[in-house]
């Protein structure tokens, strides 16, 4: 779990490094919105931006640590996992809790990098002449998916890997 929660908390660390770096150069009015075809479709004052980006990425973080913090308590009947008779055994509950704790770190790992190779992107995009985004932003997302959806297999994998005693 700590390689996970370590890149986790260094997404935050780049996440707000990028931000730091990059306010100060964007344009007054910038382009926040962009359509199929990368160019801007829309545009908003750059605090506005700024404050909209980091809220949101503050509040998934928030959200999701909430989340992780209140799993311990939620009464098993109410958790729905693979070999579940297995994983809600006073003994082995602490073990289910610490995999889905580090599957948690690994998503917000994922979704903080999504955010801040977005955010990077954007902000080139506000410095170039004519203003356009960068298309590699299709591949950023659907690599992120895939590793969502991959590790997704891998905790099932995981929470069904258990021997014929239910061990």
């Amino acid at each position: 779990m700590r390689l996970l929660k370590y890149l986790y908390v260094l997404s935050v660390l780049v996440f707000s490094a990028v931000q730091m770096v990059t306010f100060p150069l964007l344009p007054q009015t910038m382009a926040s919105h962009f359509s199929i075809h990368m160019t801007p479709n829309g545009y908003m004052p750059k605090l506005q931006y700024f404050i909209s980006v980091v809220s949101t990425f503050a509040l998934i973080n928030l959200l999701s640590l909430v989340v992780t913090a209140l799993l311990p308590g939620i009464p098993s009947p109410l958790i729905n996992a693979p070999k579940r008779q297995f994983w809600m055994r006073p003994e082995n509950k602490p073990a289910f809790i610490d995999i889905m704790k580090e599957r948690f770190y690994g998503f917000l790992f994922i979704i903080n990098s999504i955010f801040t190779i977005v955010a990077y992107l954007v902000f080139k995009a506000n410095k170039s002449d004519p203003i356009v985004l960068n298309a590699g932003i299709h591949i950023v997302i659907i690599i992120a998916f895939v590793m969502i959806f991959f590790g997704a297999i891998q905790l099932i994998v995981r929470l069904n890997r258990v021997d014929q005693d239910g061990n």
